[in-house]
């Protein structure tokens, strides 16, 4: 599972490797998000868009150094998580 988070959009983007054959059969069906242990609404699935894995761009409130936390769950069971901490904004210095 690879995850990044935009900071200025505050978006999270998940990518998970989930190889199916069967898409309507064989999906990653649940996401958990939560935030520093504050669980958010799950986000469900019906389908997984490719074969090769899942990708979902979820909307997320945090701020550098909170610490985020998904749970994926497939449709034929099992599960996986990861986290991320939050980074700090890149800072760009001007050069003259």
């Amino acid at each position: 599972i690879d995850l990044t988070y935009d900071l200025a959009s505050n978006v999270l983007h998940v990518h998970a490797d989930h190889v199916s054959q069967r898409l309507e059969r064989h999906y990653l069906h649940k996401l958990v998000v939560s935030v520093n242990g504050e669980v958010q609404a799950p986000i469900y699935y019906h389908r997984q868009a490719a074969p090769s894995g899942f990708d979902s761009n979820v909307s997320v409130q945090a701020k550098p150094g909170d610490l985020i936390n998904i749970k994926l769950s497939c449709s034929q069971g099992g599960s996986k998580s990861a986290d991320l901490i939050v980074p700090e904004p890149l800072v760009r210095s001007k050069v003259k």
